[in-house]
């Protein structure tokens, strides 16, 4: 299950435990006038993850960028 907070003013984490690798990802959301997310997890978790944003926000109409850091 992916926890969503929202640390600060439209600035969200979103973040899973992977009980089978033993570690935790994180994606975080941060909407300003260019909405954009930084990371999308591991590859094993990132439809989750942007189905978990689209809750937030829908992502076709207003992300502007996505920053990816570990390919």
């Amino acid at each position: 299950m992916i926890e969503v907070f929202e640390v600060h003013d439209r600035v969200y984490v979103l973040a899973k435990h992977l009980k089978e690798n033993k570690i935790s990802v994180a994606s975080f959301l941060l909407l300003d006038e260019l909405p954009v997310i930084i990371e999308t997890g591991t590859p094993y978790v990132a439809k989750e993850f942007l189905r978990k944003l689209e809750e937030i926000i829908p992502l076709e109409k207003y992300l502007t960028y996505l920053l990816l850091m570990n390919i």
